[in-house]
Parts: structure tokens; sequence; C-alpha cells
């Protein structure tokens, strides 16, 4: 703040019981606005305290060692501070002040000194005091109307009085019961269970000599050997010359309500445990603060967020929903509010380390008797996995009902093949000059056979004759062949571990796989680029794993083919082992690469992942089994 500051807003900050500072640590001087903040203090100008040693000068005796610690330790550390303490004002007046400050630096980022406010909590104290006070009137005339009621002569050191309540509560049935029991301080601390004796014995002993009451609760063994939970009040009485007399005081038995509260706890620590089982945290909106009151522990989770930095407020709220899924989460409440019912929201969030979640819950506004929306009260679940889960079953599911189907067909056209064929080569011989026509339709057939082969395989139709490959030595023999074919702006690069586990596979199918994805990654990059084959040894542990690979169990490689290409988006991903779906041109691909490397791994008892994202390459991931003997020299 400036000197130059509205006076208006000077004006409010004395209205509000409100004064700003600034301290310097080079002058250790103090500067206010305004200059002379009556509201606050009330003192003329030249009483103001303007350094920090005439602002402890006016600080209650009993808060000075205190403060003066405060002050000293946020200097030493270069941080702010906040701590309250009672100021002397006009005519000694006491009033409460509440200090808060914040450091500030230079431009180097020296400690220069503190920014802060005084508030008057004065009028708010003195309410309280007089509250208080108010309390222990009441507190007095409960008790002697009916609690369990005692007197203890501190001279003689015994029980001298007790009401019928609290020899009832202590399991006795009279009052002179108690009276003969309770004839020392040691007797009655024997009835105090030992894990509280030394709290319960300091509590007495430090009122004692505070001159103050005490109220503390503790576990109490009574006549019956009965566990019980009381609240007991004391009230030492001094004569005249400070002597401690008696001491007056109540006992109450709060076994109820401490096993209710300790059921509450227990209540308490399970519904978190759940909600942290479960990703689910609740909140409630304050919709005209726009800050969230209440927010669940497990949602800075959820969120990803930090709860010492993250304000739960509605903005930053807002700010880590997914900009595509903004607009609808946002007009699915307001049409809550404004037709005053509950609503059911799921959208993607944006986490501060990038990643995506999507979160699921429910919402119920509140209204006032205007009929205004006041607050909303809400749970939030992290489904993300779920939907994963939901999405891969979904995709097996299609995937297995579009392989039936492409099998049945497969067969089908396989047998009228079968028929061409044969006839064809039957007319073969007596052709004559229409030789060569028979000789197209036998090519375009063998051309349908292998379009039937790579539909069989999709389809897990396929015959296999798996055994044991060395995958150092399949790849050997496969570099040149895969260097013609990419071409010379494609470079090849594979690197195979000479002591890799053996793989389980059909070699002819396995080669034929490799090829295929390839070929697909060289047509990613069409101004060339590199190509990386890597395999890795992976034990999968069926429902542990995560992703797709859930379904696996057991050892397997994984050889993962990697181009730099142009990468695909999400539709192009979710279709990319369908059989005939293709990005190419016309005439370019069958699309049915991908979906024979996806039977051939599922048939192998594998798998096959994509990892694509646009502009960032794809790596295709063949999971196939471990062979368990060793390959054949």
């Amino acid at each position: 703040m400036s000197n130059d500051s509205s006076p208006h807003l000077l004006k409010a900050l004395e209205r509000t019981k409100i004064c700003v500072w600034r301290w310097s640590k080079s002058t250790r001087r103090i500067q206010f606005f305004p200059e002379n903040p009556q509201g606050l203090f009330g003192l003329p100008p030249e009483q103001l305290p303007r350094s920090d040693e005439e602002v402890l000068a006016r600080i209650h005796p009993d808060d000075r060692n205190r403060v003066a610690k405060v002050f000293w330790e946020a200097e030493r550390e270069s941080t702010g501070h906040e701590v309250e303490y009672r100021f002397f004002g006009p005519n000694k007046r006491t009033l409460y002040l509440r200090e808060i400050s914040q450091p500030e630096f230079d431009e180097s980022g020296k400690f220069v000194g503190n920014f802060g406010t005084w508030h008057n909590l004065t009028e708010i104290r003195e309410a309280e005091h007089e509250r208080r006070e108010s309390e222990k009137r009441l507190s007095l005339a409960v008790r002697i109307a009916g609690l369990g009621y005692w007197v203890w002569d501190e001279i003689d050191d015994k029980l001298i009085w007790c009401s019928a309540e609290f020899a009832k509560i202590i399991g006795m049935t009279d009052p002179s019961q108690a009276i003969d029991v309770f004839v020392s301080s040691d007797e009655h601390l024997r009835w105090v269970h030992v894990q509280d004796r030394s709290r319960y014995f300091a509590a007495v002993k430090n009122a004692s000599e505070a001159r103050t009451s005490y109220d503390i609760e503790y576990k109490f063994v009574n006549s019956g050997n009965e566990l019980r939970y009381v609240r007991e009040i004391g009230e030492p009485e001094f004569d005249v010359d400070g002597k401690h007399l008696r001491t007056r005081g109540t006992l109450q038995d709060v076994t109820e309500r401490f096993l209710l509260l300790e059921e509450l706890k227990k209540r308490e620590s399970e519904l978190k445990q759940a909600q942290r089982i479960g990703q689910i945290g609740h909140w409630i909106l304050d919709l005209k603060a726009e800050q969230f009151s209440f927010w669940s522990d497990q949602l800075y989770r959820i969120f990803g967020v930090d709860s010492d930095t993250f304000n739960p407020s509605l903005e930053h709220f807002i700010a880590v929903i997914h900009p595509d899924d903004l607009k609808q989460s946002t007009e699915k409440r307001e049409a809550a509010l404004a037709e005053k019912r509950p609503y059911s929201f799921e959208y993607r969030i944006v986490r501060p380390d990038g990643k995506v979640r999507i979160i699921a819950g429910e919402a119920r506004p509140e209204f006032d008797d205007e009929g205004e929306a006041t607050r909303i009260f809400g749970v939030t679940q992290d489904v993300t996995d779920a939907r994963q889960r939901d999405l891969a079953l979904y995709q097996a599911q299609k995937m297995e009902a579009v392989g039936q189907l492409t099998g049945g067909v497969a067969h089908d056209f396989n047998n009228l093949l079968a028929v061409i064929q044969g006839n064809t080569e039957l007319l073969m011989d007596k052709a004559g000059r229409h030789r060569s026509a028979l000789q197209a339709i036998m090519r375009a057939s063998e051309s349908g056979a292998a379009l039937i082969d790579s539909l069989l395989a999709f389809a897990r139709q396929q015959p296999l004759r798996p055994r044991s490959i060395s995958l150092a030595d399949l790849f050997a023999g496969m570099l040149k062949l895969l260097e013609r074919t990419l071409g010379e702006d494609v470079f090849v690069r594979a690197d195979i571990s000479s002591d890799l586990w053996p793989v389980l596979a059909d070699n002819a199918l396995l080669e034929a796989s490799i090829l295929n994805l390839a070929i697909n990654a060289r047509d990613a990059m069409p101004e060339g680029g590199r190509l990386t084959i890597t395999c890795q040894e992976i034990v999968f542990s069926g429902s542990q794993s995560s992703g797709a690979e859930q379904d696996l169990a057991g050892d397997f490689i994984g050889i993962f083919v990697t181009d730099d290409g142009h990468g695909m988006p999400q539709a192009v991903k979710e279709n990319a082992f369908n059989p005939f779906y293709t990005t190419k041109e016309v005439g370019q691909g069958s699309g049915l690469g991908l979906s024979m490397v996806y039977g051939f791994a599922k048939q192998s008892g594998g798998h096959v992942t994509i990892k694509s994202e646009p502009g960032q390459g794809t790596t295709v991931a063949l999971y196939l089994p471990r062979a368990i003997t060793p390959p054949p020299d």
C-alpha cells in the first residue's frame, strides 16, 4: 500500500478496526496506513508506537515475552507471523489485538521487513469474557441443582461433604460411605485409573497454584470395579492471606457421551478408509462465497493437489476441469439449480502433474426460504480405472464378435475359392487361347486366399505350428529383409539381447506380423524416419496388471516396434485392429495387417497394444508367451 492510497479505503479500514502497517528491518521503524489509526487505538499521533521496542513496551507484561519471541523468530527466519496479545491503549485500557504479517523482500531476494495488519478484537474478547462469566454462573446453578457435588478440605486433606448424586456416580448408595473412603488425597487418587493419575494430579495442582478452577475428564474405577468416564470441575477457595482452605466441585458421569464419541471417531475413521479405498471424496460448496466450506482429504488426493497450497474455491475448482468438458459441466450444474433438483456428473480433470482423470459424482443443492440456492452437497469419485476397464472389456467383446463373424465369412469364401481354383485347374489344360484369362482367374483366387488367411488369423481359426524361437536369431535373419522392404529413407535398429527368453510362437506368422508392423510404421513416416525394435522379458500377474494386459498371467516377451511418424488420433487407435479398417488411400491397403497381428497374438496366448499420440509417433507392443524349452539348434 502506498501513501497515495484512496482515502475511502483508509476510512473503510478504520471502520473495520483494521490497521495496516509496514516495519522496516533496516530502520526498525513502523509506518501506519493511515498515519493516525484512531479507529484502532484511540491514541494521539505522538503516543503511537513507531518501533518494535515501543510496541513491546505497550504489550501486557504477561504476553510480552511470548510476543517478543514471535517477533524475533519471524525476523530470524525471514517469515511472516500471526499472534494475538493484550495491548495498552488510551488511559491504559487493555485492548486485544491480532497481528498478522507477511515478509517483504527486495529485488535481490533479501528480507527487508514485514507488511501486516492489526485487528482490534477488543469488543469480541470482552463479549467472550462476559459469556464465559455467564456460563460459569449457569454452571454453578446447575451443579447446585443436582450434579454430583462435593467439598474437599485442603487443610485436613479429606472429603468433608458430598451429594447423593456424587455417591451414586462412584458406585455407593450413601454419601457417608464416600466420606469414610476418601480420607486422603492418596486414597482418592487410587480410584482414578492408573493411566490418568499423573494428568489428574497435575490439573489439580496447577489450579491450586494458579488460583483458578480446573476442568478435566478422566477414567474412574468405581466401587464395583467398573470403569467409568467422568468429568470433574473444581474451584479452589482461599482465605485473605492466600491460604488454600478447600475446593468445591462437581462430578459428572460422561461414560455414555464418551463411548458415543469414541464410536463416532471409529465410524469417521472407517468412512475415511472406505473413501480412500473407493477414491471417493465429499464436499460442501457455499454458493454465496463461491468457496468450498468443506473439502475432504480424499479430494486432495483425487485432484492431485496439496492441501497446504490449493485453495478449494469454485474458481480454482473450475480451473482443473478439462477445457472440453467445462461447458457441459457448468450447464448441468446451472440447470439443476434452476430446476431445484439433484444432479449427477461425469467429466475429466487435468491434475497439476498433467495426468487426466475421469471423475463422477452426485450433488444436491440446498435452498433458503426464498427459494435461492445457498449450498451444494456432493460426493466425487475417481472412476478412471473403472472406465478404462469398461473400455477394455467393450473392445474385447467387440473384437470377439467381429472375429466370430469374420471367421464364418472367411470359411464360406474359402469354400467358394476352392471351387473356383479347382475348376480353373481342370479348364487350364483345355483352355487354348483362353489360358491367359484362366491364369488371371487363378492369380485373383490366390490373392483372395491370402486375404482369407489374414481373416482366419484375425478370427484365431488359422492352424498354428508354435515352437521355441530365439528372437535374437529371428531378427538377425530378418534385418536385411526389413531394410530392403522399408527402403533407404527408414533407419532400422533392432536391440535384441542374445540371452533373452525364447518365445513360443508360429515362426512364419511371427515373421509376417513383424513385417506387417514394420510396413505400417514405414507408411506412417512418408518422409523417412527411424524404426526401433526392442524386446523385454515381462512377468504379468493377471488382474493385478494394469490396462489391456490385465488378462495376462505368467512369463511373457514384449516385442516393441516404435516409429517416429505422425502418430494416431484416438478414433484411429480404437479401430486399428478391426478388419478392413484403414486410413490409407484406396488400393494401398486391405486393412488386414494389424487385424492379422491381433489374431495371431490372441491365438498364441498373448496380446497386442498400441500407444500413440498425434505427432508423437507410435509404439506397437506384441506380447507372446515364453517358451519353456530352448530353441532347436
